[in-house]
């Protein structure tokens, strides 16, 4: 099962005998069944009914609304919630402990720092030119490391997952080319051709986590290390950490291989965006480096539920 991104300003979408049915301007009709796909992302102005939406989610397809030219703009629209009240009566006893919560985030963070030492150690073999960078960002993660199982609350290892970041991302900024201006995290909007890539990544990443722990019966707002906020799905935000490297890696690709070039973007004083023709070639990529990632959310999901209905309080 896969993904159906539609992606072509002012296609009309329609329901027909269980199929989606899409016009695009100059373009012939196409047939999609449902049983195709379980997920559809929406890039641009497209025509449809909430009545689709409705059978979408009645069907169990999860919905991605990315509002274009809008840093923080998207929607979901997911399927009826899991039958089973206790998981979530179970995760929210969870949420208040503070032992719990701590414990849980620490071994989180310190698989993300795992990852990301991974990425800079093969970065280091593979351009010899970046080795003391990446050495140097590599001790002052291994620094953080360190301190993880020793912090005494979610505040302070946040504090170190930081650190950890920033010398991270310094060093992993100098394994793209010059011509690319990247010189580290950005965001709302992202300023350069590989931020956006990350930005958009990260988001389709989270998109996958909603999709499987609110199919696991899990409450996506509530969150153990990143704590609940109001219009943020704060327990995607936690799965989706030790993640983050893998994607990481996935953009690095994308560029090192020449899948997306700086003419697939248009930059401005404010911001960097990735025109169609690039998100063409995104989405093709990141349906191919994602199977692997579903299986593994889909794991990491289930052994969510079953890591929380341990919990004794």
């Amino acid at each position: 099962m896969s993904t159906l991104y539609l992606d072509r300003k002012g296609a009309k979408v329609s329901l027909s005998n269980r199929a989606l049915c899409v016009q695009n301007p100059q373009q012939k009709p196409q047939r999609i069944p449902l049983t195709l796909f379980n997920r559809v992302v929406i890039s641009c102005d497209v025509d449809l009914s909430s009545h689709l939406l409705s059978t979408l989610a009645q069907s169990g397809i999860s919905t991605l609304i990315l509002i274009p030219r809008k840093s923080q703009g998207r929607a979901f629209v997911l399927g009826d919630m899991h039958n089973d009240i206790t998981i979530r009566l179970q995760q929210y006893a969870c949420m208040q402990s503070t032992d719990f919560c701590l414990g849980f985030s620490q071994h989180l963070i310190r698989a993300k720092l795992l990852g990301q030492q991974r990425v800079l150690q093969h970065a280091s073999m593979q351009h010899s030119q970046h080795k003391a960078t990446c050495q140097k960002a590599l001790k002052h993660i291994k620094e953080q490391q360190k301190k993880i199982m020793k912090s005494v609350g979610i505040a302070s290892l946040m504090g170190m997952e930081g650190a950890a970041a920033h010398a991270y991302f310094q060093a992993y900024s100098q394994l793209f080319a010059p011509s690319l201006n990247m010189s580290g995290r950005n965001k709302r909007p992202p300023k350069d051709p590989v931020n956006v890539c990350l930005s958009l990544a990260y988001t389709l990443l989270h998109f996958e986590a909603v999709h499987w722990l609110h199919a696991s019966g899990l409450d996506v707002m509530g969150g153990l290390f990143h704590q609940p906020l109001f219009g943020r799905e704060s327990l995607a935000c936690d799965v989706i950490e030790p993640f983050r490297p893998k994607v990481d890696v996935f953009v690095l690709r994308l560029f090192v291989e020449k899948t997306l070039r700086p003419e697939h973007f248009s930059t401005t004083e404010q911001a960097c965006m990735l025109q169609k023709a690039g998100r063409q070639h995104f989405y093709h990529a990141y349906e191919q480096w994602a199977k692997a990632i579903r299986r593994l959310m889909r794991l990491e999901s289930r052994r969510l539920v079953s890591y929380l209905r341990g919990y004794q309080a």
